[in-house]
């Protein structure tokens, strides 16, 4: 399996690496600091929780890097601008409610949490792409099914 993300979102994929493998060398460090009393199983809270907190981030930097490994790089200019595609913002109109969102399509993960962007993988995103401006879109979510129609694509 490929994984599609925008050359924004791989750099900071790979901040988030980096990241939690400092959180995961700190919990390592936890780990040692916890045994200089002596025991390390019976009764002592902070090696156990250093012990879940290691195995926790080193599962999430495997995670990551897994993906990482696995992922293609691409460009909006590589879809036609007339469709919603990755990389392309959309203006939508809720048809129900009138109300009208503008965001990104991003990559297979949107890391940057500043950015106002979903990944590609969302029910709506998957609803809207190659869809053009005009065109009325169903989404079924989890919540609801609505329709939405494509106002505008940047």
């Amino acid at each position: 399996m490929s994984y599609l993300f925008l050359r924004e979102d791989l750099e900071t994929l790979g901040k988030k690496i980096e990241e939690n493998k400092t959180r995961l060398k700190e919990a390592l460090k936890r780990i040692s600091d916890s045994c200089n009393g002596g025991s390390t199983w019976h009764d002592n809270f902070d090696f156990e929780q250093a012990q879940r907190d290691a195995a926790m981030w080193s599962i999430r930097v495997r995670e990551l890097v897994s993906i990482r490994n696995n992922m293609k790089v691409v460009y909006p200019e590589d879809f036609r601008s007339d469709e919603v595609n990755i990389g392309r913002v959309v203006t939508i109109q809720d048809k129900d409610t009138d109300e009208i969102k503008t965001f990104q399509i991003g990559s297979f993960m949107v890391l940057d949490e500043e950015r106002n962007a979903i990944s590609y993988n969302t029910p709506l995103a998957k609803a809207i792409i190659g869809a053009k401006i005009g065109e009325i879109r169903e989404v079924e979510t989890a919540q609801n099914k609505r329709k939405v129609k494509i106002i505008e694509i940047k």
